[in-house]
């Protein structure tokens, strides 16, 4: 019975959608943008199509989704709240199984909205230059998916709280406004990029979503997963709220078992509590981090190493030793020796020339070492380093994001080179990295005499030197 009573609301809540005029005419116009925009720029510039760059298909019309979401399904919510007339004959019904039923048969309808949007940018897509893996694609229908659970359950607690259309459609309005000034026109209209870390709680438009054509999300897969959960947990907090003041306001429906709307509040609450750690935690973790306030740039020069890293690409671990010979160029002020060392990586040995271990202090991106003197005389450190290479969203070049990009500057906003990246699927070492310790200097990491020797682990290497026995190994000058 209850199954049959489910099934029914079901697929009565996706006929009432389906046929309205309105919901197919909202959805071919959001389908045209795409092949509109590719067309007019094909016509204009046939020797460069139009190219979709780093970002997700179907993000540029996501904004206009969530404005015209109520519009399509308040009416359908909102006649179960109307005035109740003469009843003829009824049978009791579960408001828990209304709510399910009315809930999954919009969002199916709305989802089947999604896919025709989608099929529209595949469309598109075929003229870019580029085209886009299976994966991307999956990736916007998640995105699009979960728009729809978080606006849809957004709009039946507003239905519950207003019960008319108009202060419903005014508040939504009113919300659109907000979230989408500060998600994305205020950033543009102050001409300047704010990532995706920078608004994770609030970008319900996933804004500056970047991708990397070898890596997917690479460096933002945490973040992406942290507003997957966050958004999630939220939309069934409205849900159940919903549900909840229903079961309160509406005595023409009664839920059998009474604890459990409260109880699914409790539950959802737990949830948009995890995901709001796993989005506070992602942006801990890929957070800028700060550099000590004096790195003594240029203060000291490397005269030798001899340097072992082993990296084992399918964890991500990076694990070295070096011997080198530090030099002043200049007066030291205080007794230290400060070294660039990523944050992910952890000093795990220190030792002086005689083999004296000596007090460090990790400040940031850097190391801070405490020398027995402030003595001209050159100093040797025994090091040794361990970890996983942390590095924040911001440090791969974005390029400018909007029409009006002032083309005698190209701004770029790289506040740090990415240098070196280990990952399962692909990764790299620049020499210039701080994957291993190194002083602060505007010139290359050389040093008088260079010994590097890298093993690598758990994956295919490529080297500017032959590997022999599994590892690449340089004397003299090092290659960028």
């Amino acid at each position: 019975m209850i199954r049959h009573t489910y099934t029914s609301i079901v697929r009565n809540s996706i006929r009432q959608i389906w046929r309205k005029k309105a919901f197919w005419v909202i959805q071919g116009v959001l389908s045209l943008a795409p092949l509109l925009i590719s067309v007019i720029v094909y016509l204009v510039d046939p020797d460069t199509p139009v190219a979709p760059g780093v970002s997700a298909p179907g993000i540029f019309t996501l904004s206009l989704n969530y404005l015209v979401l109520p519009f399509l399904v308040a009416p359908a919510i909102l006649d179960d709240f109307g005035k109740v007339g003469e009843i003829l004959w009824s049978g009791p019904l579960d408001n828990l199984v209304y709510f399910a039923g009315r809930f999954s048969g919009l969002w199916l309808a709305l989802a089947a909205g999604s896919l025709v949007q989608l099929t529209a940018w595949f469309l598109a897509s075929l003229v870019w230059l580029n085209l886009l893996t299976e994966w991307v694609w999956l990736l916007s229908l998640a995105i699009y998916l979960l728009a729809n659970t978080l606006g849809l359950s957004l709009v039946f607690l507003l239905a519950v709280l207003f019960r008319r259309s108009l202060p419903l459609m005014l508040t939504w309005a009113a919300l659109w406004v907000g979230m989408f000034y500060s998600v994305s026109f205020r950033p543009g209209l102050a001409e300047e990029f704010s990532p995706m870390i920078s608004m994770a709680f609030s970008n319900i438009f996933f804004d500056n979503l970047s991708l990397s054509p070898s890596l997917g999300l690479g460096l933002v897969r945490g973040q992406v997963l942290g507003m997957f959960a966050w958004f999630f947990g939220v939309s069934l907090v409205a849900l159940s709220l919903a549900l909840l003041l229903t079961a309160r306001l509406d005595e023409r429906r009664s839920t059998r078992l009474g604890w459990l709307p409260a109880t699914l509040v409790g539950a959802a609450l737990l949830l948009a509590a995890g995901g709001y750690a796993v989005n506070a935690g992602a942006i801990a973790a890929h957070a800028v981090p700060v550099s000590p306030q004096d790195v003594q740039v240029d203060a000291w020069q490397v005269q030798r190493q001899h340097t072992v890293v082993q990296v084992d690409a399918r964890s991500g671990r990076i694990a070295g030793e070096a011997q080198m010979v530090f030099a002043p160029v200049e007066e030291i002020e205080q007794q230290e020796i400060v070294l660039r060392l990523n944050a992910g990586l952890e000093l795990t040995a220190l030792s002086g020339e005689s083999g004296e271990a000596l007090d460090v202090q990790r400040v940031g991106d850097s190391v801070v070492i405490q020398l027995p003197a402030a003595s001209p005389a050159p100093i040797t450190l025994g090091l040794s380093w361990a970890g996983r290479l942390q590095f924040p969203y911001t440090a791969f070049e974005q390029e400018w994001r909007w029409h009006d990009a002032p083309g005698d500057y190209g701004y770029r906003s790289m506040p740090q080179a990415l240098y070196g990246l280990v990952q399962p699927n692909g990764g790299f070492l620049l020499r210039d990295g701080d994957w291993m310790p190194w002083v602060w200097t505007t010139g290359p990491h050389l040093a008088g005499e260079n010994t590097l020797e890298i093993r690598p682990r758990g994956g295919q290497a490529v080297a500017s030197t032959p590997l022999k026995d599994g590892a690449a190994v340089w004397q003299g000058t090092l290659p960028e």
